[in-house]
């Protein structure tokens, strides 16, 4: 039933590699309608592969991302290819309402409005081992169409095929010569951490997205809030997730770190991308400003260059370790299947980035890699690897204790295994809590959630009056069999009361959510 394109769009995969997956109708239990009314939090269940899901989801209104993130298209500049042309693109995360989040099930969902019919759809991950699409409209139309059920299936649950492959890291070089000043050290460790990531979508990634910025965005952000479902498991500090920007590159050759390090099987050699990397965007994106971590995510393998012409294609990810607050080497790299398979790799990268390095090795020797935490190599991958391990723990709480640049500085009253990843960047740049996000993807009105039909059922009948009154007291019926009119609490705010016309604080009046406008402005460096 569906088109080669809209199965690509669902499952991010070609016919011939579609995981395992099944049919499922979202419904929020009618006992929960009432408390969706009066909240922000969502309540979803679903049966599949056997299972049943009830799903608490809570609104993330934290600083993951903002209707103001920026975000850009990047190609070669086609009259001069030594040239590079950003595109920044307007109003892309329009049509998102929140991402919503189960830490304790690691859960993460985005949750979007189709603008013709105000349906509400969900992307994200369920999780370490299911993900979740919507079905294209044109079927669930169909659908419709054709039968009587109520119940029309809406979404796709399917597996999350996991890639098989280790993760790599580079450690920093070490000099412990020269002597850190005691008083220099925090007494306490920051509190919070807030990683400022500039997330890098290389041309054969994002012509496996769909190439286009919305259905990008779509999967972007539930992986990065998945991302971010790991780091909030840490307490000392917290790590709170930031996308910074996005650039999405149109052609190969815009992102020259990446072509010019390609080898003859098309495989990215890791290590020298990343160095690469650190010099393109010091010099060829210098309005992209204030990025504390530089990720790129690509469809490619990536390698690791053992001697002359040998690549060897172990690695699903490679980062600098500890650089974090480096102006050239705050970078990494990392593959992703575009089935939510790198959310764990990019935990990883990013982990390095902060200064940990793989459990079993140098200061998290104490930690084995057969215990499979998130800082353990990908092999060993187990029911932990959705956690962190104590070694992890700690030595991110000495990161944090690192106010300042420390490269070649040994450090006194720290651990002696750990002064080997402080000859590195400290964490300074990571204490500022992000600003001028926007409006926040959070400001959902629970009547832009439940329709009039829904809040009528949860009162146990249907509405029989369809005018502005809404706003001030919805008349539904008294039972699916008795039609009765009787009105007694008000719509839920932001529900419908006419065309293009909402109810805010009992008054129907315009909604100004409804439609927009995509500007695009050019900037040549």
């Amino acid at each position: 039933m569906m088109t080669d394109e809209e199965f690509y769009r669902v499952f991010r995969a070609d016919r011939s590699q579609v995981p395992s997956h099944e049919l499922v109708k979202l419904n929020p239990p009618i006992t929960q309608f009432k408390r969706r009314l009066s909240s922000q939090d969502r309540f979803l269940s679903f049966t599949a592969f056997g299972r049943h899901y009830d799903l608490q989801l809570k609104l993330r209104d934290d600083v993951l991302l903002g209707k103001n993130t920026p975000i850009w298209h990047v190609k070669t500049d086609p009259l001069n290819s030594s040239k590079i042309e950003y595109k920044p693109l307007r109003n892309i995360l329009d049509s998102i309402n929140g991402i919503y989040q189960d830490p304790v099930n690691m859960v993460s969902l985005l949750e979007t409005k189709f603008q013709k019919n105000g349906q509400v759809f969900y992307d994200g991950t369920i999780a370490a081992d299911l993900a979740i699409s919507p079905l294209p409209q044109r079927l669930i139309d169909m659908i419709a169409n054709t039968s009587n059920d109520d119940n029309i299936k809406d979404h796709v649950i399917y597996r999350i095929v996991a890639e098989n492959s280790t993760i790599d890291y580079t450690p920093p070089a070490v000099d412990n010569t020269r002597k850190y000043s005691k008083k220099q050290i925090r007494l306490q460790p920051l509190k919070t951490l807030y990683p400022e990531i500039l997330v890098v979508v290389d041309a054969t990634f994002y012509k496996h997205l769909g190439e286009e910025p919305l259905l990008a965005m779509n999967y972007l952000v539930p992986f990065w809030s998945g991302v971010d479902l790991r780091y909030k498991l840490l307490k000392s500090p917290r790590v709170k997730i930031n996308i910074a920007g996005v650039i999405l590159a149109q052609d190969e050759t815009s992102l020259r770190y990446i072509y010019d390090n390609l080898d003859e099987t098309g495989r990215i050699q890791a290590k020298q991308a990343l160095i690469d990397a650190g010099e393109y965007f010091s010099t060829n994106a210098k309005f992209i400003r204030n990025k504390d971590v530089i990720v790129t995510m690509t469809k490619r393998d990536i390698c690791s260059l053992k001697y002359a012409n040998y690549c060897k294609s172990s690695a699903l990810g490679k980062a600098f370790t500890g650089k974090a607050c480096s102006k050239k080497k705050n970078t990494a790299i990392f593959e992703d299947n575009g089935g939510y398979a790198g959310i764990i790799t990019a935990t990883h990268e990013i982990g390095h980035l902060l200064g940990l390095p793989h459990d079993g090795e140098d200061e998290a020797a104490d930690c084995s890699q057969k215990d499979g935490f998130i800082m353990a190599s990908a092999k060993f991958r187990s029911v932990n690897s959705l956690c962190w391990s104590s070694c992890s723990r700690k030595i991110l709480e000495q990161f944090a204790r690192l106010p300042t640049l420390l490269e070649n500085r040994s450090l006194p009253n720290l651990d002696s295994r750990i002064h080997l990843f402080y000859s590195l960047t400290a964490s300074n740049c990571l204490e500022n809590k992000p600003e001028n996000l926007g409006e926040l993807l959070a400001q959902t009105l629970p009547g832009k959630v439940l329709t009039l039909e829904e809040q009528c059922l949860a009162r146990g009948g249907k509405p029989c009056v369809f005018n502005a009154t809404v706003c001030w007291k919805l008349h539904c019926t008294k039972s699916m069999t008795n039609m009765k009119c009787v009105g007694k609490a008000p719509a839920a705010e932001g529900s419908s009361c006419g065309d293009g016309l909402h109810c805010i604080n009992g008054e129907c009046i315009a909604d100004k959510s409804e439609g927009y406008h995509n500007n695009y402005l050019v900037k040549h460096i």
